[in-house]
């Protein structure tokens, strides 16, 4: 059977749900110890991991669906507070959040993230319904690493995805370049 994942849009209530694909993973809500948050993406755990945070359980599912199906290992949170656990014990690659969300909007957990050493350089990304100028300059004043608007397309998403994961890569390789560098000099 042919699958059309790449014409559904995340965010959009018409989504075309692949009934073929399996799942394998756990949000943060149905986890019942610490070490069942991990998620186990075909018997691995060494593939990029990245922190879905989004107060509407269906575009939460939705996102954890595309992002295992693309070899994704996906932590899923319901709340900023929640993701906010979930950073306590895993060091996702990268987080995507929502902007509006309960006892926590997505301002608040970025700037939250960016003031802790484990996790300030994970890249961020904002995926809301909010469109207007000001809100995006917003997420972007505090530090997110890109804004997308809701609907958005599934490779739209995996393109910043990419492009973000690269660029911290890039940024990370530089460093790791300078300090080899760096050390031999001294040494």
């Amino acid at each position: 059977s042919s699958r059309r994942r790449h014409t559904r849009y995340i965010g959009d209530w018409s989504s075309d749900v692949c009934s073929s694909d399996l799942i394998v993973w756990m949000s943060i809500e149905h986890a019942s110890r610490p070490s069942d948050v991990q998620p186990m993406v075909n018997g691995s755990f060494d593939r990029t991991k990245i922190l879905v945070v989004d107060d509407e359980t269906s575009v939460r599912e939705n996102l954890a669906e595309v992002l295992v199906q693309e070899g994704f290992e996906v932590l899923a949170a319901p709340t900023g507070k929640a993701a906010l656990e979930v950073l306590e014990r895993n060091f996702p690659d990268l987080i995507l959040s929502d902007v509006m969300m309960p006892d926590m909007d997505g301002l608040d957990l970025l700037r939250t993230v960016r003031s802790r050493p484990d996790n300030y350089l994970t890249p961020f990304i904002f995926l809301s319904a909010k469109s207007e100028r000001r809100d995006f300059r917003a997420g972007m004043d505090y530090g997110a690493d890109d804004y997308l608007t809701k609907p958005y397309t599934i490779d739209s998403l995996l393109h910043v995805i990419q492009a973000r994961l690269q660029r911290h890569r890039d940024w990370v390789d530089r460093k790791s370049t300078r300090l080899n560098f760096s050390h031999r000099c001294i040494s």
